[in-house]
This record gives C-alpha cells, structure tokens and sequence, in this order.
C-alpha cells in the first residue's frame, strides 16, 4: 500500500509539472504579439547599426513571432526573392544576411527552380537546374542580371540535368545529347555543363548517368565519340580524366 501511494504521488507530482510546463509554453505563444513591438525596435536598430551601408536597398517588413522566435524580413527592393531574416531568441540576435543575402541563396534556388519550370514547360520534359556558385562569387554585371531576372537561362552559370529515354547504342546517345544541346542552343539556352540520365529504352542495360559534358566537348564531334565509346565500354581512359567527366551506373 505504501509502494502505490508513494507511486500515486509521484504521478501527482509529474502530472503537475507537466500541466506548468504547457501553461507557460501557452502564455508565451499568447503573450508574443504583444511584445513584437518593442522587439521590432531592438530589430531594427540592429539593422541600421549592422548594414547602414545598404539599408536603401532594402525592403524591412514586419516583426512577427514564429517557431518560439521573433523574425523581421529583410528584402532587396530590386528582387523580392533576395532576402534575409534578424532573429531574436534568449534575449540575443542573429541574422542569415551571410547566407541568404550576400551568397544569395534565397534568391538562387528560385532562380533555378523558375530555369526548370520555363524548361519544363518549353520542352515537355524534365530538368534540373544547379546554380554553380554563389551570388558573392559572380562579377557585377551577371550579379545584376540575376537579380533583375534579365534572361538567367542563357547565362552559363549553371548545370543541366535531364534524362534520354533511348537504344543504349554510342550513335544514339551522340545524336541525343547534339539535338538537345542545339535546341537549347537555338533558343539561347546556355548551361555551363550537362549532366545526362542515359535510360536504355530498350531496358536491356541499366541506365547510365554521365557527368560535366560542356558545350565544346558536344561541339567537337571526335571527342564526343570517344568518350561515349569509353564509357559504354567502361574504359578507364585518359581523355575522361583529361576534361573531368565522370559517369556511373544507375540502379533501378
């Protein structure tokens, strides 16, 4: 009787801590909107002390409370998409300006997700889009037409990624890859480098998948011949090694 009584009031007392610990997580989340303004105030003092440099730039919306911290968006006033947070949390501050902002990474991924979708759209077939460096690492005249969305597609700053459903035959794969590169040639559509998802429609070998084909390598029939024979024929050759292309065996 002693053990379950004692038992009894353990679960009393867990049960109680357990009804503060939600109290206090409910008046937190209840009390949060009232605070966001003095907090606003902190946040945007941090802002004009930290990046007066370029506050004209921006576009400052407004402090809200969300997953147990405060958060201001920052914007540029050139390109929505560009933007990073000031966050308050514990009494402290921090911001993504690094990362979001200044390597543009906010902005990069949507500017490769609208690359594939006015693909996608184009062609009927799907791409993926990698953006090869950062915004910090661009000149300031490709900088610009990123941000201002002036034709990104025909700039080569980017891999392509897409699949051929055909014969695993050499003649096939080189006639593939030349088609869809003047396509997209035609239509200034300018990738730094392709990535291709060879699938043998024929399903007789598994599909392949090959690495870094530049636009000269396509361009110069001779050395795409011979590096589509030296990988369908696994051949450890120095022309792969030579412009860094790599290929692997994709399984199903």
């Amino acid at each position: 009787m002693k053990e379950q009584k004692k038992l009894t009031i353990q679960m009393s007392i867990f049960a109680f801590i357990i009804f503060i610990c939600f109290g206090i997580i409910i008046l937190t989340e209840k009390m949060a909107p009232y605070y966001s303004y003095k907090i606003d105030e902190k946040l945007n003092k941090y802002l004009k002390e930290n990046y007066a440099s370029i506050i004209n730039e921006l576009e400052i919306g407004n402090t809200n409370y969300k997953n147990t911290e405060y958060q201001l968006k920052i914007a540029s006033a050139q390109n929505s998409n560009l933007y990073f947070y000031l966050k308050y949390s514990n009494k402290k501050i921090t911001d993504t300006y690094q990362e979001d902002y200044l390597k543009g990474k906010t902005l990069l991924t949507n500017t490769s997700n609208s690359i594939a979708e006015e693909l996608e759209k184009k062609y009927k077939k799907n791409f993926k889009i990698t953006i090869l460096t950062t915004l910090d690492n661009f000149s300031n005249q490709t900088k610009e037409k990123i941000i201002k969305e002036e034709n990104v597609s025909s700039l080569p700053i980017y891999t392509l990624e897409t699949d051929l459903i055909i014969p695993m035959e050499i003649e096939n794969i080189i006639k593939e890859i030349n088609s869809l590169h003047n396509t997209l040639q035609q239509d200034n559509v300018n990738p730094k480098n392709y990535n291709f998802i060879i699938i043998d429609k024929n399903k007789k070998q598994k599909t392949l998948k090959i690495n870094n084909l530049t636009k000269e390598i396509i361009e110069n029939n001779e050395i795409l011949t011979t590096i589509i024979y030296d990988i369908i024929n696994d051949n450890d050759s120095n022309i792969l090694n030579k412009y860094n292309i790599t290929y692997e065996q994709i399984k199903e």
